[in-house]
């Protein structure tokens, strides 16, 4: 009895093994270099807490940011921060940024998600305001638009109704974010992309819309670098810790943080998409 008992719980081990590598594919090595990367994974990770994804250079890992497009806010995971991190899980299919101390190597492993059933796009959901954006295959903006799946969202929206950026920046590199205006240029894996949506209200006409779509840029760039811009560069830098920067009360504790713009780079408020954004 005991013989067959072993026998049995070994061939569901081996069933689980099975089922376990059936949908592992293989494992994936990003290079990060010192400072801040910019991450667009074209590929779904095993596991996407935030704990399990850095474990093995978590002594290198200073910040790890995601914008979180519902809330038009960034979540931060800071390890030996003095502040409480709220991004315990990586949102699938979105760009993250992290900042490492050295140069170091990212392992992860690449996870077949049978929900993941569009070849060229996460399944995302775009909001009114800015959303990130990252792409498993080379696609243009045109033919996002064309995607009529429910799943994806983008059949509905018309090319007047967006605007897009990419990240140019070299790994551990400030930013230089760059304007796309032909909807028919190559989106390709592994790169940032901003896209900034405003859709248009029904019954408005061209003249309105355009007016409306240009106070809500402005008002959306205004609102996220309201925070930042109270600090000069110098009063940023000089700050004892690397990657943010306290607001404090007058008895000295801390009421707010501030990502440092001027050395992690990375807000949409970065000065190239502020000006543009506003018009």
């Amino acid at each position: 009895m005991q013989q067959n008992n072993n026998r049995v719980m070994m061939i569901r081990a081996i069933l689980f093994a099975l089922l376990v590598c059936s949908r592992i594919t293989a494992e994936e090595r990003i290079e990060l270099t010192k400072g801040p990367n910019a991450i667009a994974l074209p590929f779904l990770p095993a596991t996407s807490n935030v704990y399990d994804m850095f474990a093995e250079i978590m002594d290198h890992v200073g910040l790890v940011l995601q914008f979180d497009a519902k809330k038009q806010n960034w979540r931060v995971f800071a390890p030996r921060a003095p502040f409480t991190s709220d991004l315990e899980t990586i949102a699938m299919g979105q760009p993250f940024f992290v900042r490492v101390s050295e140069t170091c190597q990212l392992n992860l492993i690449r996870h077949q998600n049978p929900q993941d059933k569009h070849p060229k796009l996460f399944r995302v959901k775009l909001v009114k305001g800015w959303n990130s954006l990252c792409v498993k295959e080379k696609v243009t903006l045109r033919q996002l638009t064309d995607i009529h799946d429910d799943s994806f969202k983008f059949g509905t929206i018309q090319l007047d109704q967006i605007q897009l950026w990419q990240n140019d920046a070299e790994p551990g590199k400030l930013p230089a974010y760059s304007k796309i205006d032909d909807p028919d240029l190559d989106l390709v894996p592994n790169k940032v992309y901003w896209l900034h949506f405003q859709p248009t209200e029904q019954g408005q006409s061209s003249t309105k819309k355009s007016i409306a779509s240009s106070q809500q840029q402005k008002n959306t760039s205004h609102t996220t670098v309201t925070a930042c811009t109270k600090y000069t560069r110098k009063q940023l830098t000089s700050d004892p810790y690397d990657d943010y920067v306290l607001k404090k009360d007058r008895h000295g504790t801390p009421t707010e943080r501030i990502i440092k713009l001027g050395e992690i780079g990375i807000l949409i408020a970065d000065q190239d998409i502020s000006r543009d954004a506003s018009g």
